[in-house]
């Protein structure tokens, strides 16, 4: 087979899935265990009913039947499903019947070969839920068996039986009725009081195919916690958690493992009314037939999420703990979760996600790198970055993309509109665009410029300069990292025109936290910060609330303008999401310069594929445009808010602050000793 070829089998399945072999390596793994840890440990193996194979236990199992007389037994074909050829009996009179007539298919009549059964005792007293019976399927995924690599599936159902309990329907007749039925392929009525397959009720008089008879296995485990409690119940799953493992250590020597193969078994578990578990069978074809809409979409998310586990693509890391809807339960030892005594996942039958359960990655860009392109993401996994959000972020894409988006609204429509994104200042990449800067700066002589390392924060590496001699000291010494001073790899920076009137509070402007806090007279109690509703209420004062009305609408246009400039390149994921930090700077022209839901909590939505139209009555059009947008920054609100800054992830922040400088305005510039920015006054420079 190539490497690529997957096969839902393994090639002796049968040794859990026959019921005749199934008991027998059971017989067989808790003999073992007696013997190497002790009757302890092997009595823990005592889930499943006493069992014998006829006829070649045949001896055996009249021994047991006489030591309890009067006990009803089942009778199931090795290798039948769906309810056929099974039967019940409390006299060995009616087992004799059965060699002579019913041991055989009807094609297998003039054979010598008998058809192999198995003997069982009959749970006379299981737990019922509104006097009728029930049993549950469980999904179980392994995916190696050496090491014994086993996923447990969260969701199953419980299936019920149509008519009511009772076991006064066993009488001596029974054989008679089932030897009449098997002859001409049809069911007698009493395995509807016993049998809970669907294939057994949907054939009942009053079978209803609209309500069917199950239950999702959510629902039976929030009937069984409300009528027994919370920590009963989690004693019960978690003791099915231990029937699963044990089955497949059980099998785990004499299954031949292979690569290409995987196996989902359905697990067949009876409870008892002391709330015990019984292990009945494993199928190794659970029925993928809808009976319900509900059942339906179970399956469909069943196969999804098997096929996502085995993984054919190669997205998973091997260290997932849970995929979809499958919780990792064995990995060559138990998955720890908790101090129990049997360490496993206990999720079966958990409705939903709960809070504790949501895998939320608050990542950092490395992370992203690192890990984005190898994992699966579950549906409901969130990261917090999208896979190329530097398309925005590092200020050398941010201005490329930014120069490409105005050229193509001037291309489409018109100069006027392009115009609408002079938003940004001049900006060049170095040493990519040196030339161009050269140009530049030479048609502006004497004008002041910042340069800023492409990929650092907090003000690292930043200068001013305003000869083009202060560049070339920066390429000899200070355009590398420390750790790059070897290397021929330069870092890029970008030189962008400085806005040099900015709009000033007090004879102070707008900059960096992480630089402030090195001042000598810096008060940390006191910081450089104003909340911007703060702000908004001193420049109303002091300008008019409509100018300052106008001021945030266009900064509301710059936030759009600037996220439709990269929404093409970003690449989009329905896990992803971005929470951006605007830095925007007010010129003295107080030039602004860089679901359904409409509000929740402190974000407005201000873009939803178009402008969201909050408030027409009371909106005016951005600066002399069409383009309407929400403009709530700096407004008071309702709910309790964080203080941020600026901040948009397709939304805006209502509360944000202001940074202020604790200095009087002074000039940067860079010194080829230093490679970090230093402050001084223009007169000592």
């Amino acid at each position: 087979m190539d490497e690529h070829v997957r096969i839902c089998h393994f090639r002796n399945h049968y040794e859990l899935t026959r019921k005749n072999l199934m008991v027998k390596n059971l017989k067989r793994y808790r003999k073992l265990l007696e013997r190497e840890a002790g009757r302890m440990e092997a009595a823990k193996f005592d889930f499943y009913p006493s069992t014998f194979e006829l006829p070649f236990e045949y001896h055996l199992f009249v021994e047991e039947f006489k030591r309890n007389p009067g006990s009803t037994w089942i009778m199931k074909p090795v290798a039948r499903s769906q309810g056929k050829g099974i039967f019940l009996f409390r006299k060995l009179k009616d087992i004799m019947d059965w060699k002579k007539d019913g041991n055989r298919f009807e094609d297998q009549k003039d054979e010598i070969q008998v058809e192999s059964y198995v003997a069982q005792r009959y749970i006379e007293n299981p737990y019922l839920i509104g006097g009728r019976k029930f049993d549950l399927r469980v999904y179980v995924l392994v995916t190696s068996y050496t090491p014994l690599k086993a996923w447990l599936y969260r969701d199953g159902f419980a299936r019920f039986s149509n008519t009511r309990f009772s076991l006064s329907s066993i009488d001596d007749n029974c054989i008679l009725e089932f030897i009449v039925a098997l002859a001409h392929y049809k069911l007698i009525l009493i395995l509807n009081v016993h049998l809970t397959n669907v294939a057994i009720q949907k054939t009942a008089p009053d079978y209803d195919p609209e309500k069917g008879c199950k239950w999702q296995m959510q629902q039976l485990r929030r009937y069984l916690i409300a009528k027994h409690g919370v920590d009963i119940i989690e004693m019960l799953f978690r003791d099915m958690d231990a029937i699963f493992v044990r089955s497949l250590q059980s099998v785990q020597k004499v299954i031949i493992n292979d690569k290409h193969c995987f196996e989902l078994y359905g697990y067949d578990i009876l409870l008892d009314e002391q709330l015990k578990p019984w292990l009945i069978e494993v199928n190794a074809s659970p029925s993928l037939t809808a009976s319900s809409l509900e059942d339906y979409d179970l399956k469909c998310r069943l196969l999804e999420d098997t096929l996502h586990v085995v993984d054919m693509e190669g997205r998973l890391t091997g260290k997932e703990k849970q995929v979809g809807g499958f919780d990792l339960m064995w990995n060559d030892g138990p998955v720890y979760t908790d101090d129990s005594d049997y360490r496993t996942n206990t999720h079966l039958g958990v409705s939903g996600f709960s809070d504790s359960e949501w895998d939320f990655y608050w990542c950092d860009v490395g992370w992203l790198r690192d890990n984005f392109d190898h994992m699966y993401l579950e549906e409901h996994v969130r990261i917090s970055h999208f896979r190329n959000h530097y398309q925005l972020t590092r200020k050398n894409l941010m201005v490329k993309n930014l120069k490409r988006y105005r050229k193509l609204l001037e291309r489409e429509t018109g100069r006027l509109e392009a115009e609408k994104c002079d938003f940004f200042p001049c900006t060049f990449e170095l040493p990519f665009e040196y030339h161009l800067f050269v140009e530049e700066f030479k048609k502006n002589p004497g004008r002041t410029w910042i340069m800023k390392p492409v990929g650092r924060s907090q003000g690292e590496g930043i200068f001013l300069f305003r000869k083009l001699k202060d560049i070339m000291d920066w390429k000899k010494e200070g355009s590398r990292f420390d750790e790059q001073k070897d290397e021929t790899q330069v870092e890029r920076y970008v030189a962008q025109r400085y806005i040099e009137n900015p709009y000033l509070i007090g004879d102070a402007h707008l900059t960096n936290v992480a630089i402030q806090k090195t001042a000598q007279d810096y008060d940390p109690e006191k910081g450089c910060k104003w909340q911007i509703q703060q702000l908004r209420r001193y420049l109303g004062a002091k300008h008019g609330m409509e100018a300052v009305e106008t001021v945030f609408k266009d900064m509301d246009a710059i936030i759009v303008r600037s996220l439709q400039s990269v929404q093409k390149v970003i690449i989009n994921d329905k896990h992803c999401f971005e929470l951006y930090g605007y830095d925007i700077l007010l010129d003295e022209n107080l030039k602004p310069l860089t679901g359904k839901e409409k509000q929740v909590g402190g974000f407005d939505l201000i873009w939803n594929n178009g402008p969201v139209y909050k408030d027409i009555s009371s909106l005016v059009p951005l600066g002399y445009s069409s383009f309407l947008a929400n403009t709530h920054l700096a407004k008071n609100c309702n709910t309790v808010c964080w203080s941020t800054m600026t901040v948009v992830a397709f939304w805006l922040r209502v509360v944000t602050h202001t940074r202020l400088l604790s200095v009087p305005k002074t000039d940067l510039r860079y010194s080829a000793k230093n490679n970090r920015s230093s402050l001084a006054s223009p007169e000592k420079m």
